[in-house]
């Protein structure tokens, strides 16, 4: 693995809160993703800086409204923070409530589009989370060759 590239991991709530995640060191960015009506848990270690999000894993499809799903707008904001992060040369833990589904998708696509190293391959990645941060990181001039 490439030890200058800063690393991407995802994790949940119970690791984030006893620290069971690669450190990522004074310079750390945490993003937190927690589901409407939620908390947001402590982190066990400190972070250089904290961006909080509020929505559902739901995929596409008539049944969920978009209220409740990642739209655009915070698509936009989570790849402005995972870019800003990138630039600065700081890790990212993401951290969402089991920890597979919404913070594996950001993973993956942070991986993929912007070159992350990836510390723990997700279980799972929701295609719209997938379609909608990889288009947010795009505009942001991803991926650069």
């Amino acid at each position: 693995m490439d030890t200058k590239t800063p690393f991407i991991e995802n994790c949940g709530i119970q690791k984030l809160r006893m620290g069971y995640h690669t450190p990522a060191g004074d310079s750390g960015v945490l993003i937190q993703v927690r589901y409407p009506f939620g908390t947001y848990p402590v982190a066990h270690d400190k972070f250089r800086k904290i961006y909080q999000f509020e929505f559902y894993a739901h995929g596409d499809g008539p049944k969920w409204p978009d209220h409740s799903r990642i739209r655009e707008d915070i698509s936009d904001e989570i790849a402005f923070a995972l870019d800003e992060a990138y630039k600065a040369g700081s890790s990212v833990i993401v951290q969402c409530p089991v920890g597979y589904n919404i913070a594996g998708s950001i993973a993956q696509a942070a991986h993929d589009t912007m070159g992350f190293n990836i510390q723990e391959r997700p279980r799972h990645t929701v295609p719209r989370i997938m379609r909608f941060m990889t288009e947010s990181i795009k505009k942001l001039g991803y991926p650069k060759l």
